[in-house]
């Protein structure tokens, strides 16, 4: 199954999230989200569209606030 990168934007059009998707447009594999600055807000691995393993989120500075693990 082929895997293309997919961005989704905030109304400005800055980009709010960006990783994988597979042929129906399901999150697949390890994603980025941004604050509409640009900021990294948080990062983790989807598997058929859900969130799985550690995820990490970051304030609006860029530093680590927290990790959240989901099975």
């Amino acid at each position: 199954m082929s895997t293309t990168v997919s961005e989704e934007k905030f109304s400005d059009g800055t980009i709010s999230g960006r990783g994988p998707v597979d042929a129906h447009g399901v999150k697949s594999g390890s994603w980025e989200f941004y604050y509409r600055s640009g900021t990294l807000k948080g990062t983790g691995d989807f598997v058929a569209g859900e969130q799985r393993g550690q995820w990490k989120t970051y304030d609006g500075a860029g530093d680590l606030a927290r990790t959240t693990d989901f099975h």
